[in-house]
C-alpha cells in the first residue's frame, strides 16, 4: 500500500497460479482414473468365476474416485480465483490510496 504496509500481490498471484497448476494435474487424473484397466482384454478373465463382479466393483470404485478427485480439482481452483481475488483487491484499494495521497 502507499502508506508503510504493503501487500505483495504478485505472489499472491504467484501462488494462484500454483493452485491453478494442482488444479489442472487434478482434473487430467479424475480424467484417466476410469480409464485405468479400461484395455484389459475381458475374454481373459470371463473364466474366473466372480470376475464380473470385481470388475463392477472396480469401476464403482474408480469413478468414485474420479469424482472425489475432481471435487480437489474444483476446491483448488476455487483457492486460486480467492487468491486473485484478494490480489486485485489490494491492488484496487492502493491505487485508491494513491489517488488521495495525490488530491491533497
Amino acid at each position: 500500500m502507499a502508506d508503510e504496509f504493503t501487500v505483495e500481490t504478485g505472489a499472491l498471484r504467484t501462488d494462484a497460479s500454483t493452485w491453478l497448476g494442482w488444479h489442472d494435474t487434478l482434473t487430467d487424473i479424475s480424467k484417466a482414473v476410469p480409464t485405468v484397466g479400461s484395455d484389459l482384454d475381458p475374454l481373459a478373465f470371463s473364466v474366473l468365476p466372480g470376475a464380473d463382479r470385481v470388475l463392477a466393483a472396480y469401476m464403482t470404485t474408480s469413478m468414485a474416485l474420479a469424482a472425489e478427485v475432481a471435487t480437489g480439482a474444483d476446491q483448488f481452483e476455487s483457492i486460486a480465483t480467492t487468491l486473485t481475488a484478494v490480489a486485485d483487491l489490494y491492488d484496487e484499494v492502493e491505487d485508491e490510496i494513491a489517488q488521495s495521497f495525490r488530491s491533497r
